[in-house]
């Protein structure tokens, strides 16, 4: 209808006809007698998915990576205690069958205290009955602070974020803008020098020009796409 009254084919074109800038140039166009605004359609939020490693989540990687090393540290402190302590027999009061420990003996009496389990190894000098002293005050710090963080991740529900805005859209890469090529909206991003509008239009996905509104809804559910059209 705007190439007829470009070409003076008619003289008045009466429509749902959307003003532009580029149109504004060669058509008088009356005042507006109805608004349509802008929409994103996107998939309906729902619950995030169960990570496998949940239970690891009350801790940052650094903390679990200290954790290990401080098992390995406290078993080789224990077993050198164990070496040099004149007040014990190889540190540990255990059966004369067996009176050397290594220290893979030591690391499994730490790793048991650890995990609350009893051990047949027991300290007998003084030294070595405090670090394993202090190696359980320590370790029930850390499993009340891990239990308290689990259960609040536990009872926390995750939901997957949904996209409010345009600056939303623009700051994330999961979820693929689409616009029907060809419309005053496709134009007002790929001629746009804002930073916002300029980052969606170069992630654009390609909407054939054939394809329906129905069609482009189905892709919004199942490629997990943003469809910006007219409400």
């Amino acid at each position: 209808m705007t190439t007829n009254v470009i070409k003076n084919e008619v003289t008045l074109g009466v429509g749902p006809i959307s003003i532009t800038s580029e149109r504004k140039s060669v058509i008088d166009f009356t005042t507006a007698f109805a608004e349509e605004g802008v929409g994103i359609l996107t998939r309906r939020p729902g619950f995030g998915s169960m990570e496998m490693f949940r239970l690891f989540k009350p801790f940052e990687a650094l903390v679990w990576i200290c954790l290990a090393c401080s098992v390995i540290v406290i078993s080789v402190v224990l077993f050198v205690i164990n070496k040099t302590s004149p007040f014990a027999v190889r540190g540990f009061s255990h059966s004369a069958s067996s009176p050397n420990l290594s220290l893979f003996h030591c690391f499994w009496a730490i790793l048991a205290c650890s995990l609350y389990q009893g051990t047949d190894l027991h300290p007998v000098s003084h030294s070595a009955r405090l670090v394993v002293g202090f190696w359980w005050v320590f370790i029930i710090l850390v499993v009340s602070t891990y239990t308290a963080s689990l259960a609040a991740v536990l009872t926390v529900t995750v939901f997957e974020k949904s996209i409010n805005s345009l600056s939303e859209l623009a700051e994330q890469s999961e979820i693929t803008p689409l616009i029907k090529p060809g419309t005053n909206l496709d134009t007002l991003f790929q001629t746009a020098t804002n930073d916002v509008y300029k980052s969606i239009a170069s992630r654009l996905a390609v909407y054939p020009e054939s394809a329906t509104n129905e069609e482009a809804m189905a892709w919004v559910k199942e490629k997990n796409m943003a469809f910006m059209t007219d409400r």
